[in-house]
């Protein structure tokens, strides 16, 4: 007669490629035993004992919901699951025991009954035999693996204590004009990094940076001017022109460069010097601001005589001309106050990544201070954060138009305020989920210091990258940096730290505990509904998607 299979006693499957699959199709989401007797086609029986023996090697936790814990994620959806199997064999005590003398030689079947015996000294001399045979055959594929017993659990990629984002550079202003290109450049920065700011949060920036007797009303001008920004309400809100041109944030000679007044300074000082008087008469009326611009670009007053040569010497093998010329905005942008994932389908809206996000290092407990200092404090003058209320822009844990909560009740709630409400956190979660169903197809890997996106092992590119194509796809304005702000690696761990992700040796996955709720719980099931048309949309761009990178190792 067959023994029943007890979660407590050791394994009776023999065959750790039946093994490995119910582990897979575990993390596809099929949980109940009768659905992995379909899609495996064996018995029911044998579906328990290997689920038993899952929870031996410590591949799925105990209970009736059988998650996957890292380890088996990793061997579920790794790209080296043999790895991740071997440290669950030498995870597991008894074996680790047997295996410490003999790492690179599989122990004998009487070695491994002296084993099971001290073990499970209640069980019989035949199944002790039969389960030694059991075991000898899981923990084969660990043998000659080099790998000595892991520690208890997976050593993941979070951050010990809350990192605050990174102070602003000390402004130094080159002159005491009303509008000093560096001055401009970092706040044309926190634009890009916010999507809006009020007056009050510019001259938080300013103050922070140590431009506290700079005015701020030239700098507004400067960007209503060059296009960059237009006004809403008591704020200024970026443009598609801004996000178009953002590569100009890296350095401000770019932003001089653009910039349609300087250019036709730079056409003045050419024409005056063959006599033109119009030019001349130009030039008295701009050179307090232009001259200033000069000497931050050359060092000295430009000369006409001299200026392809000084020109030469600070773009090196650029052109003026390459230089895109600011002024049209762009197309209008309006305010929608759902949250993102109720309208992620309609067109013109304004996604950013700020790096407010960075306070979910500190998870729920963090968040509720920060909303608590918010409702003490004022709503006027301070640094764009977690608490402030946008307008128009969907980027932050509040939507548009949304009154400050006064908590976060808890970490359910948290989480999915962030999949709905944070665009970039809403496509990370649908790509995961994406990759929960198919990790051959889609995967999230780092490489060369990045986190990057790979369909069928080719590089598509850069995580935040691929997903502002998919914004853009959808004629929605991406307002990020591509060098600078919240960087994809403290995105990543900052939604590690709540629960919505996991670091499973480089390679990005859905928290287990998140995709059994999503699945299974009433109110995370209609979440999960709303999610998955999204996520089908991606990866319909996805399929489509050119390789953004056309070289370079995946």
């Amino acid at each position: 007669m067959n023994e029943a299979p007890s979660r407590a006693s050791s394994p009776n499957a023999n065959r750790p490629r039946l093994l490995v699959d119910v582990v897979e199709w575990l993390a596809r989401g099929v949980r109940s035993s009768r659905a992995l007797q379909e899609v495996l086609g064996v018995d029911l029986r044998t579906i328990q004992y290997y689920l038993q023996a899952a929870e031996w090697l410590g591949l799925i936790e105990p209970g009736p919901e059988r998650l996957l814990t890292p380890v088996g994620l990793e061997v579920a959806l790794s790209e080296r699951p043999e790895q991740a199997y071997a440290r669950a064999v030498w995870s597991q005590p008894m074996v680790a025991e047997l295996l410490a003398a003999r790492s690179d030689e599989l122990p004998s079947v009487d070695e491994v009954m002296i084993a099971l015996g001290r073990a499970e000294p209640e069980l019989s001399t035949s199944t002790v035999r039969r389960r030694a045979s059991a075991v000898r055959s899981l923990i084969q594929p660990a043998i000659g693996q080099g790998t000595r017993r892991a520690p208890d659990h997976l050593q993941l990629d979070l951050p010990l204590v809350h990192r605050a984002p990174a102070p602003p550079p000390v402004l130094v202003p080159g002159s005491a004009v009303d509008a000093d290109p560096d001055v401009y450049r970092f706040l044309f920065c926190g634009l890009l990094d916010h999507g809006e700011l009020s007056l009050g949060q510019l001259r938080a920036l300013l103050d922070r940076a140590g431009g506290k007797d700079l005015p701020i009303g030239g700098y507004v001008d400067l960007a209503l001017q060059r296009g960059d920004a237009k006004r809403h309400q008591e704020r200024i809100v970026v443009t598609w022109a801004a996000v178009d041109r953002r590569d100009l944030a890296e350095s401000t000679p770019g932003l001089i460069l653009s910039h349609p007044g300087y250019r036709q300074w730079l056409r003045d000082l050419r024409e005056a010097a063959r006599g033109d008087r119009p030019a001349e008469i130009r030039i008295s009326q701009h050179a307090r601001r232009y001259r200033a611009w000069d000497h931050r670009l050359f060092g000295e007053p430009a000369d006409a005589r001299t200026l392809d040569r000084a020109l030469a010497g600070v773009i090196l093998d650029r052109s003026p001309e390459s230089y895109p010329i600011a002024g049209d905005p762009g197309p209008e942008l309006s305010p929608n106050h759902a949250p993102y994932l109720s309208i992620w389908e309609q067109p013109d809206v304004v996604v950013a990544l700020p790096p407010s996000l960075g306070i979910l290092h500190g998870g729920l407990s963090a968040v509720n201070q920060a909303l608590q200092r918010a409702r003490q404090g004022s709503q006027g003058v301070g640094l764009p954060d977690l608490s402030s209320r946008p307008l128009l822009v969907h980027g932050g844990l509040l939507r548009p138009g949304e009154p400050l909560p006064r908590s976060i009740p808890d970490g359910i709630s948290l989480r999915a305020r962030i999949i709905s409400h944070v665009p970039y956190a809403t496509a990370l979660t649908a790509l995961l989920l994406l990759h929960r169903e198919h990790p051959d197809r889609i995967r999230v890997r780092r490489g060369k210091g990045e986190w990057t996106v790979l369909r069928r092992g080719r590089r598509l590119g850069p995580l935040l990258e691929v997903l502002d194509t998919f914004f853009l796809d959808r004629a929605q304005l991406p307002c990020r940096r591509r060098a600078g702000g919240l960087r994809s690696a403290d995105f990543v761990s900052g939604l590690q730290t709540v629960g919505i992700l996991l670091n499973l040796g480089g390679t990005l996955a859905l928290d287990e505990r998140l995709f059994f709720r999503l699945r299974h719980e009433p109110e995370q099931m209609e979440l999960h509904a709303t999610l998955r048309p999204f996520a089908q949309a991606l990866r319909a761009h996805l399929d489509v998607l050119d390789p953004l990178v056309a070289n370079g190792d995946p």
